[in-house]
């Protein structure tokens, strides 16, 4: 009986480790699509007016990857 709920916890945990995981790299796509777009035409946010302003997205989205990671081990 113990070997069975051990191997439920074992496999419930690696697929929430997957979940996450897959949070990170569709993060990771959004904020590459927010730059590239912002690079074409600039969003026109509040601090987003200029084209080289794309800095801000990208250090946005490395704070929004960590937030992601540190949940991880958390939670």
């Amino acid at each position: 009986m113990t070997i069975l709920r051990a191997w439920h916890t074992a496999q419930f945990n690696q697929q929430d480790i997957a979940d996450r995981s897959s949070m990170t790299k569709i993060l990771s796509f959004v904020f590459i699509v927010i730059m590239a777009l912002h690079l074409f035409k600039p969003l026109g946010l509040p601090g987003l007016k200029k084209r080289k302003d794309f800095w801000k997205i990208a250090v946005g989205a490395v704070l929004a990857i960590l937030v992601v990671g540190v949940s991880r081990h958390v939670g």
